[in-house]
């Protein structure tokens, strides 16, 4: 997916310079952070929160102060708190899509062609992450040199509306609704290797409310 030019600018150009406020989404501003990381690797430290995702910058004045007579103003906590998130937040995209394979490198380990593997990313039966039009798949997806037991029914199960961080999180993540032969709880990643019941792990991802699997 190419970045969005407001993202670009923001990272790229000096805003000083242009004199114009952009407005950039989360996932515009990881991309761009990531092809910047790309070519001059100093950390995710680096990349400031804009100020046009600041929730004070897009209400008027009246608004403004109706937000600071309820105490839902953002202060400077509130903002150092952003900051620390997103940059934890970029950490591990960094991390995870360095590590993941490439299209070519999945089909290799897979034995299959390259546009076997663009098919079950379309088909939603494989986890991929994409930042200046590079696709990668994550490793923890598979083990062995394959997907792990059951992940297309599980995948193809789980609401519409999750990134692919949100699902490996969720994968990753022990649940009371599956218990481990020691009746302790397991992660759906888990559960599926240890006993390939799909369709266990797979009631509980349609279950899924959105915001739950992150």
């Amino acid at each position: 997916m190419p970045i969005a030019p407001s993202a670009h600018e923001v990272l790229f150009q000096d805003r000083d310079a242009t004199g114009r406020a952009q407005t950039v989404d989360d996932e515009a501003y990881i991309r761009a952070a990531l092809t910047r990381f790309h070519v001059d690797p100093q950390g995710p430290s680096q990349f400031r929160q804009p100020p046009s995702l600041d929730l004070a910058s897009g209400v008027s004045a009246t608004e403004r102060s109706a937000l600071a007579a309820v105490g839902m103003l953002p202060d400077a906590k509130t903002q150092a708190d952003a900051e620390a998130a997103r940059a934890e937040a970029l950490h591990v995209f960094f991390h995870i899509f360095q590590q993941a394979l490439t299209t070519r490198e999945a089909a290799e380990m897979m034995g299959v062609d390259q546009s076997r593997i663009r098919q079950r990313v379309r088909e939603r039966s494989l986890l991929a992450l994409s930042a200046d039009g590079e696709t990668r798949l994550p490793q923890q997806q598979f083990q062995d040199n394959a997907p792990i037991p059951g992940l297309r029914t599980v995948l193809q199960a789980l609401p519409d509306g999750y990134d692919p961080l949100e699902v490996l999180s969720w994968l990753a993540t022990p649940t009371p609704d599956l218990l481990g032969a020691d009746e302790t709880p397991v992660s759906p990643r888990e559960y599926l290797l240890k006993t390939g019941d799909e369709h266990a792990v797979a009631a509980i991802a349609r279950g899924l409310q959105r915001g739950e699997a992150g």
